[in-house]
């Protein structure tokens, strides 16, 4: 038994199993413990809903769905804003219009799609909505015919609607970036892994641990598990004898790299989810310079956040009765900086495309007293000869 087992409490010796690629082995017959990688099979990407667990794409996730649910809808009829209908007002009676389109808007994100099952009245109105969860939803392609399973119940076509993210000839689920390019998604994730695996030092103590004294390999691996389980019972606390001594070799950051890794697979995630890298604080010096924020937002629109508005409007307009259309308010989206936004508005009074109680109106202030209009004298009428 060797002495440095017996400093450590281990009474009884296990003679150590040496085999080719043992678990928690340095791997090959190497019968020393290391830390290894964590196994591919770890890291598969088995749900989107998985990725969650990576900062950008939640953040990014949290993002586009907050935008796109402070939107206000509005209803038109031949471009006359009418009254909302109860559906577009509160979709699901058991949440609010926020809550469903922040969850319609998450599910696209993930899924690239997301799905409504629709309830219809007598006279085969949509009357409510659902959302229903894209994993328990079964697509398939019958005779020509595309027809939907929730579980083994098949779904009548007209009880559910199908939004899709981007559409691809002959795929019949809809495909966001998640499932476009699952590679970068799944190599995120082995980072997420790695960081926990090896900078997490309360998950297991890496060191060097010397001795002046000569030991065989035997008693090299019972001073290892003996060190590591000394630390465990004593909250990470070593007290080291006379002989002994430990150098902690845990991996640097920036002596890996990680640093400059973990930075350009955040700014592709960012490409490949349409989100500005500085709205994720995924950069430290922003590369692009816009001259005000209504450009900044003009384009975020335009090349992201229109591909939801617009499929999402498209599927409420077709569950209104007649000609009724539904479309988000981004107006809201394009709002100037305060300065901009008053040189704007005294532009607009000036050309008289609006009045200054019109924006009054819009800010909730109370209308002002219209002063009344003097006459030029030239046009003052004339007394006549009689002096009438």
């Amino acid at each position: 038994m060797g002495y440095l087992a017996k400093l450590f409490g281990f009474e009884t010796l296990t003679p150590l199993e040496i085999r080719e690629g043992s678990e928690g082995s340095a791997g090959g017959d190497s019968p020393l413990t290391g830390i290894i990688p964590p196994a591919r099979s770890n890291t598969l990407l088995h749900k989107p809903s998985e990725l969650v667990r990576i900062d950008i794409v939640f953040r990014s996730m949290q993002y586009l769905s907050t935008l796109v649910s402070e939107l206000d809808l509005e209803t038109f009829v031949d471009n006359e804003k009418q009254d909302n209908l109860p559906l577009i007002n509160k979709p699901d009676p058991f949440q609010s219009r926020k809550a469903f389109i922040q969850e319609t808007v998450s599910s696209m994100v993930l899924h690239g799609e997301a799905f409504w099952r629709v309830t219809r009245n007598a006279r085969n109105e949509a009357t409510a909505l659902e959302i229903i969860d894209p994993e328990a939803v079964t697509v398939e392609k019958r005779n020509g015919v595309i027809v939907y399973f929730i579980g083994q119940s098949q779904i009548r076509r007209d009880s559910i609607r199908h939004l899709k993210l981007n559409r691809v000839p002959g795929q019949l689920r809809g495909m966001g970036a998640i499932q476009a390019a699952p590679g970068v998604f799944r190599f995120a994730l082995m980072l997420q892994d790695y960081i926990e695996q090896f900078f997490n030092i309360g998950i297991t103590p890496r060191g060097l641990l010397t001795t002046k004294d000569h030991i065989n390999i035997d008693d090299m691996q019972d001073a290892a598990d003996g060190f590591i389980k000394f630390l465990k019972d004593h909250q990470q606390l070593a007290v080291l004898p006379s002989g002994l001594d430990y150098k902690s070799i845990n991996l640097d950051p920036n002596a890996t790299n990680f640093i400059e890794v973990l930075h350009e697979v955040n700014l592709q995630l960012c490409r490949l989810l349409g989100v500005p890298a500085e709205a994720m604080e995924a950069q430290t010096q922003s590369s692009t310079t816009y001259q005000n924020l209504q450009q900044a937002n003009t384009r975020f629109l335009q090349g992201t956040l229109n591909r939801f508005l617009d499929e999402i409007e498209d599927h409420f307009s077709d569950l209104l009765p007649g000609r009724r259309t539904v479309k988000f308010k981004e107006e809201d989206l394009l709002r100037l900086d305060p300065k901009a936004q008053r040189e704007a508005e005294k532009i607009d009074i000036e050309n008289g495309t609006v009045t200054a109680n019109e924006i009054r109106a819009t800010r909730g202030l109370p209308p002002l007293a219209v002063a009344p209009v003097e006459q030029d004298d030239k046009n003052k009428e004339q007394p006549n000869e009689n002096g009438d």
